[in-house]
């Protein structure tokens, strides 16, 4: 079971599973000065996920996207170092 406080009572219930979400709100203020981000601070990409800056890439849940799972980010993660490599080949 799960244990949760809820209005500072502690209730426990019987789960087969749980998500573990750290936060919904993408910590990217070290780039907003630098890239696009949208109104919720995620960054946007192309479908290669270049942000706005040429050779800059982003991976991950910190990138507008519709679905954020560990199974996207690191999919995310192959197709921007796959991009990266790609990039640096054309310098």
């Amino acid at each position: 079971g799960v244990k949760l406080l809820i209005n500072k009572e502690e209730k426990e219930i019987s789960v087969e599973g749980v998500f573990v979400a750290i936060g919904s709100k993408p910590n990217t203020s070290i780039l907003k000065d630098f890239v696009t981000c949208d109104v919720n601070g995620y960054v946007l990409t192309n479908h290669s996920l270049e942000t706005s800056i040429p050779g800059f890439y982003v991976a991950g849940d910190i990138r507008k996207k519709n679905v954020r799972q560990l199974t996207t980010a690191t999919s995310d993660g192959t197709i921007a170092a796959m991009e990266v490599l790609e990039y640096l080949d054309t310098l």
